[in-house]
């Protein structure tokens, strides 16, 4: 059986070399240093051709409900891309290198449709997998993953621009976490559930098969791990542990 680490992470890897703030200044943020990514490049194997690949969802839809400025939604076909970058990481302060950034993915979702366009953004340190979209019924779209032992989701329904791409960036390099919905299924059913042969040193197997919204703001999840017949329907739950509950299995 394959040797698997499952973790949940929030922060690139990059912020491992750049320091700590002293325990003097933990808590202000007025003292706290801001960085950036600079000299971004993309990655090139040992072919010479740019890390740049196409990421077949797991199943399910290739498409975006997008979100109209009138409230309506348009269908819209995507892909979705994952690049690999390196650069620096500098201080805003005074312009000094703190660290140097490799292996940095940007994942991208990108409209197909000729005349449509759309992208969403996710900046990472980590490599994900297991990627789907699901449709909900009032037209939201929620693009979803597994990192580590964790199954995250985010609505997609509005695309981003250029703007919101960097300020991403900047946020990944400064340890500040992207919002997204998340359950720790690792720590909720047992790791030895979610390890079968398509399990990988970067993300366990678990498999979606249902995402619903509950109408009080949060979601019902329905996934299985190794063994299909084996099926968890998991609820949000605040005062659980780890903010679900296992409503059946």
């Amino acid at each position: 059986m394959k040797s698997v680490v499952f973790a949940c992470v929030y922060v690139a890897m990059a912020m491992s070399v750049i320091g700590a703030t002293s325990p003097a200044l933990a808590d202000d943020d007025s003292h706290k240093p801001v960085y950036s990514a600079r000299d971004l490049t993309v990655e090139r194997d040992a072919d010479g051709k740019e890390c740049i690949r196409s990421i077949p969802f797991e199943s399910g839809a290739d498409k975006v409900s997008l979100r109209q400025p009138d409230g309506t939604h348009k269908s819209v076909s995507v892909e979705l891309r994952k690049t690999i970058y390196e650069g620096t990481v500098v201080d805003t302060a005074d312009g000094q290198v703190k660290s140097r950034l490799r292996g940095m993915f940007l994942y991208e979702l990108k409209s197909t449709d000729k005349g449509v366009p759309y992208d969403w953004y996710r900046w990472s340190g980590s490599i994900f997998g297991r990627f789907k979209l699901f449709i909900m019924p009032d037209g939201d779209t929620y693009l979803t993953w597994v990192n580590g032992g964790s199954l995250f989701f985010a609505e997609v329904s509005r695309g981003m621009d250029q703007s919101e791409k960097m300020k991403l960036l900047d946020a990944h390099v400064n340890g500040n976490p992207f919002e997204v919905q998340y359950a720790f299924v690792g720590g909720i059913v047992g790791n030895r559930l979610l390890v079968d042969s398509n399990t990988s040193a970067h993300y366990a197997s678990i498999y979606l098969t249902s995402l619903e919204k509950d109408g009080k703001g949060g979601f019902i999840l329905q996934l299985h791990g190794k063994d299909a017949n084996k099926v968890y329907t998991l609820v949000t739950d605040k005062d659980a542990r780890w903010g679900w509950r296992v409503a059946s299995e």
